[in-house]
């Protein structure tokens, strides 16, 4: 009685689709052609279709090692190809300031903001002095005129952010002002009609201009 074989045309075996046999090897095993799902064609023994030693043309092998790669020159923040929260955004971060096909650019690098050296030339710099992003906060800069440096960025909240932005309606006059002022923050608040957590988030803003700058 026959042996019955247990590969035929048509059936898949991960990446591989069965088309034809091809003949025999020289260890007399039976080869079969198939074509891979990324257009290749490979010849491949029936025994490495059943078990799953052989799951694509070499494609599938050439991906997971490229993605290796890749993770280890973003710190692990590339992980099957699918990028963390954290070096999105950073490359968001590069993008708004240098890529004019952006749709933000104008807002950033349009109007003079800039990625400090060091977070520019490595991710990894950036990763070290920011930390992993915290789930429900993104990148956001204390002064919305400075640029993206260590000193003048932090994960935010969007009402954290909302802040800054009803913030940069004040002239720049008026945050230097409220900035320097030691009266009560409730006092402060009521004459240029801010809430009193948009005092204390100019002063403290005007804080770590002024040692950015000592």
């Amino acid at each position: 009685m026959s042996r019955k074989w247990t590969v035929c045309a048509g059936q898949r075996y991960g990446r591989l689709t069965v088309r034809s046999l091809y003949g025999t090897n020289h260890n007399k095993k039976r080869e079969w052609l198939c074509e891979c799902d990324c257009g290749d064609v490979a010849r491949v023994i029936s025994q490495s279709l059943t078990n799953g030693t052989t799951r694509s043309c070499g494609c599938l092998m050439r991906e997971v090692i490229s993605d290796q790669r890749k993770s280890e020159a973003t710190h692990g923040n590339t992980r099957g190809g699918k990028e963390t929260r954290t070096y999105r955004s950073w490359r968001s971060m590069m993008k708004r300031c240098y890529n004019k096909n952006t749709k933000d650019f104008s807002n950033y690098g349009g109007r003079g903001i800039t990625v400090c050296e060091r977070w520019r030339n490595s991710f990894e710099s950036f990763l070290s002095d920011m930390g992993e992003r915290p789930e429900s906060k993104t990148l956001d800069r204390i002064d919305v005129n400075g640029n993206y440096e260590p000193s003048n960025c932090r994960w935010a909240t969007h009402v954290e952010q909302s802040y800054n932005k009803r913030i940069s309606k004040l002239t720049p006059q008026q945050a230097e002002d409220i900035g320097g002022d030691d009266r009560d923050v409730s006092t402060i608040a009521k004459e240029y009609g801010i809430t009193k957590a948009h005092v204390s988030t100019i002063r403290h803003r005007h804080k770590m201009r002024r040692k950015r700058y000592e």
